[in-house]
């Protein structure tokens, strides 16, 4: 008999009683589980002050079909240290994050050979007011972002392969990716002028390499991210469909790199 394998969901739990129940639920009683996956749940006590993993650890109980761990953390550490606890205990062959996983993101593309975008909507977001990806924007969650896009476009810049060498379907999938990404960070979050100076000249980066590259038509789509373009994104209009703009890009950049390659 084939073993079936095995996925781990890597849940961290800090001021959650009002939704782990519902989050539980929503993993443990997805179709699939026992026939087609195994089903490894890892949650992690980020020293809440509540009553979540009492209620977690009630929820769980009837669901003996499950993995199931119980971690903690010796200080409450945030999001990301909590998944990374979690992850030293995972042995799923697939790993599942809610967020917060840029940095991760982009140094993961740099190892592996393949990757498969889905059209699917796996997982829905529970609106919470006052979580960490919807709470008020201070200067110091907003500089936490700064530092975090920092960190990814610096690993990018010094990690990325020669273009002799590196997967050219995956390239042009990543390029807008970044600019996609890149637009976020600009339009969204208040920067210092040292950061800003930074980020700009990541773009200039990427421009150049798009050129170098002779990716022409990836080159003429980051002009949105230079005056007086970027103007364009202070309607919504366009913002709103900026997303199949991107798409349309990305067919004719592959088209024309599929030709190249080909020639």
């Amino acid at each position: 008999m084939v073993s079936l394998m095995t996925i781990s969901v890597i849940i961290p739990v800090y001021k959650v009683e009002a939704y782990i129940e519902r989050c539980i639920k929503s993993v443990v009683t997805q179709e699939g589980i026992g026939t087609a996956y195994n089903l490894e749940c890892i949650l992690v006590d980020d020293c809440t002050p509540d009553n979540s993993m009492e209620i977690a650890k009630e929820v769980i109980k009837p669901y003996e079909n499950i993995h199931f761990i119980c971690l903690r953390n010796e200080v409450n550490s945030g999001v990301s240290v909590a998944r990374n606890t979690g992850l030293e205990f995972a042995t799923g062959e697939y790993i599942m994050f809610y967020l917060q996983d840029q940095p991760w993101l982009y140094s993961l593309v740099s190892h592996i050979d393949s990757m498969l975008l889905l059209p699917n909507t796996t997982y829905f977001y529970e609106e919470a007011p006052n979580s960490a990806s919807h709470g008020a924007l201070t200067p110091e969650k907003a500089q936490r972002y700064v530092d975090s896009w920092n960190k990814v476009f610096d690993y990018y810049l010094s990690h990325r392969p020669s273009s002799k060498n590196f997967k050219h379907n995956l390239e042009v999938d990543f390029l807008l990716y970044l600019q996609h990404t890149h637009l976020r960070a600009i339009m969204l979050f208040p920067y210092e002028k040292k950061d800003y100076n930074q980020i700009l000249k990541f773009r200039d980066n990427i421009m150049s390499l798009a050129l170098k590259d002779g990716r022409l038509i990836i080159a003429c789509f980051h002009l949105l991210e230079y005056k007086p373009f970027i103007y364009l994104f202070k309607f919504k209009c366009f913002r709103l469909h900026y997303y199949y703009v991107e798409k349309i890009a990305g067919r004719i950049a592959h088209l024309f790199d599929f030709i190249h390659r080909k020639s």
